[in-house]
C-alpha cells in the first residue's frame, strides 16, 4: 500500500499546473469529490458555501432554502431519499451527506431532471448522486448553465464506471461544474439513461470565483487543481483507507436491495 501510494505522489509531482487552473468537471466518488471541489474552490480564490439538504416534503416539486431553490423542470412531484439505501445509517463510506431528490429518468429525459435557481450568480457546483449507472447503458449525466449549451459530466457504459463502485462498492458519487468565463444563477442537472433511478442532493456546494473581468482577463484555460491541494487529498483519503479493494458482493448485495426498490419514477413512491 504505501510504495504504490509514493509511487502515484510521485507521478503527479511531477505535474506542471498552473496554481490558479481550476477543474472543468468532476465525476468522483463522494469523498474525493467533495475535496477536490472545495479544493479548487479555495486554489481559485473563491469562497465556498455548503447547504445540506434535510427534512424534504416527500411528493413535493418544489424545495425552497436560503440561497436557492430547487424545482422538478416537468413540475410534477419527487420522491425523496433521507438516507439513500441507509448508508449513512450503518455507517458506510460514499454515503450521501444529506437527503436527495429522485430524478428518476423518462422521456424525455431533460423533463425529469432538476433545476438549481440561485439568488446571487455562481460559477462553481457540485452535488451528491445516488444510484447513477445501475443499468440503462449508456447512462450519461448532463449540466447547463442558465439554460444554455448542455456539458455532459460523465457517461457510463458498465456498473463500474461509477466512481463510488470503484471506491467503496457503494452506487454513490460527486458531480460538480465549473465556468469561471462568467457567472450564471441556474443550474440545470439531468440524467439520460432513460429507465434509471438516481437520486442527487446530500450536500450542495457552490461558489462565485473571480471572472476574466474581476482579473483583467488573465484566468488560464481549467484545468485539475495544483498537485500540492490534490496530493493532500489522496493522502487524507488513503489515511481513512479510500484505497482499499472492494468486493464483488458489496456491489452485488447493493444491487439487489436496489432492485426490490422497483421505483422507476416519482409516482411510485
Amino acid at each position: 500500500m504505501i510504495l504504490r501510494v509514493a509511487g502515484l505522489l510521485a507521478l503527479l509531482s511531477t505535474l506542471a499546473v498552473p496554481a490558479r487552473a481550476l477543474p472543468t468537471v468532476i465525476n468522483a466518488d463522494v469523498e474525493t469529490g467533495r475535496a477536490l471541489f472545495d479544493a479548487a474552490v479555495t486554489e481559485g480564490g473563491g469562497s465556498l458555501r455548503t447547504q445540506g439538504l434535510r427534512l424534504l416534503r416527500d411528493g413535493a416539486a418544489v424545495f425552497d432554502f436560503d440561497d436557492f431553490t430547487i424545482s422538478a423542470n416537468n413540475g410534477v412531484g419527487r420522491f425523496v431519499e433521507d438516507d439513500y439505501m441507509d448508508l449513512r445509517a450503518h455507517g458506510h463510506r460514499g454515503a450521501l451527506s444529506g437527503w436527495a431528490i429522485g430524478l428518476s429518468v423518462n422521456d424525455p429525459a431533460y423533463a425529469w431532471g432538476l433545476t438549481f435557481s440561485f439568488d446571487h450568480p455562481v460559477n462553481a457546483f457540485g452535488l451528491e448522486l445516488g444510484d447513477w449507472a445501475t443499468c440503462c447503458y449508456p447512462s450519461g449525466l448532463n449540466i447547463a448553465f442558465d439554460g444554455g449549451a448542455t456539458r455532459r459530466v460523465a457517461v457510463a457504459t458498465q456498473a463500474g464506471d461509477n466512481p463510488g463502485v470503484a471506491a467503496y462498492g457503494q452506487f454513490t458519487n460527486f458531480v460538480g461544474a465549473f465556468d469561471t468565463s462568467g457567472s450564471f444563477t441556474r443550474v440545470t442537472l439531468y440524467g439520460d439513461g432513460v429507465g434509471d433511478v438516481l437520486v442527487g442532493g446530500g450536500t450542495i456546494r457552490y461558489a462565485m470565483l473571480p471572472t476574466p473581468a474581476d482579473d483583467g482577463g488573465d484566468i488560464g484555460p481549467l484545468s485539475v487543481p495544483e498537485p500540492g491541494a490534490l496530493q493532500l487529498a489522496l493522502l487524507a483519503l488513503v489515511a481513512l483507507g479510500a484505497m482499499e479493494t472492494v468486493s464483488r458482493g458489496a456491489i452485488a448485495r447493493q444491487t439487489r436491495r436496489r432492485g426490490s426498490r422497483q421505483r422507476h419514477g416519482p409516482s411510485c413512491r
